[in-house]
């Protein structure tokens, strides 16, 4: 299994049950998916354990939240709780426009000709004295341009890190603003915020932006 080759599925058995792996990480790291029944969950902690004795106990939500947000992971827990569309989010790829009908292609429709006009981008803190919350407002030449949509702490880069919905005129790597008309800078940068040596690298092995 350990050689099951990335964004591959297989359909295995545990205690004649149905499990699902699937060779896919959302965190960066070398990792693995596994769907079960909640019940066989602390049933097969101890036999992982027993292969890989380094193998990290399973995370809180808000760590994983965290991870995810480090590669850039897209997060649809964070990113549409909010007034925004597929299309701001860049998701059109994920779009079949041509499908003879699914929910809300009206809409998409529309949005899609008339235009987006907010973008989904990172951000990192450029200082690291900055604290950040969802849905603080962002400013460019004292005007309000957007506003945080994402942000956790992040240990690796020792500085917050998130997602904001930023007007398209503005949404570009290398833009300076602030959480306020006179303070407080973040910088929009291009994902990922930390660039894996392989693409089957280890958390000791990432380097961060």
């Amino acid at each position: 299994m350990i050689g099951l080759r990335h964004r591959l599925i297989a359909h295995l058995l545990f205690q004649e049950q149905p499990i699902i792996v699937v060779r896919h990480s959302l965190t960066g790291e070398e990792g693995y998916q596994l769907y079960l029944e909640i019940s066989q969950v602390t049933a097969l902690i101890d036999p992982l354990q027993d292969i890989q004795p380094t193998l990290s106990p399973p995370c809180a939500p808000a760590t994983h939240r965290l991870l995810r947000l480090e590669a850039c992971s897209f997060d649809e827990t964070a990113f549409f709780l909010h007034p925004e569309n597929p299309l701001s989010a860049g998701l059109h790829w994920m779009i079949d426009f041509k499908k003879t009908e699914f929910i809300g292609k009206e809409v998409l429709i529309k949005k899609h000709q008339e235009g987006i006009a907010m973008a989904l981008i990172p951000f990192k803190a450029l200082d690291a004295s900055i604290q950040l919350f969802e849905n603080t407002p962002i400013y460019l030449n004292h005007q309000e341009v957007g506003y945080v949509c994402a942000a956790e702490f992040s240990y690796l880069l020792n500085r917050y890190i998130g997602y904001a919905y930023v007007h398209v005129d503005h949404a570009w790597p290398g833009v300076q603003v602030t959480l306020s008309p006179e303070a407080s800078v973040l910088g929009f940068i291009s994902a990922p915020f930390i660039l894996p040596s392989h693409t089957s690298s280890r958390f000791n092995r990432l380097t961060p932006q």
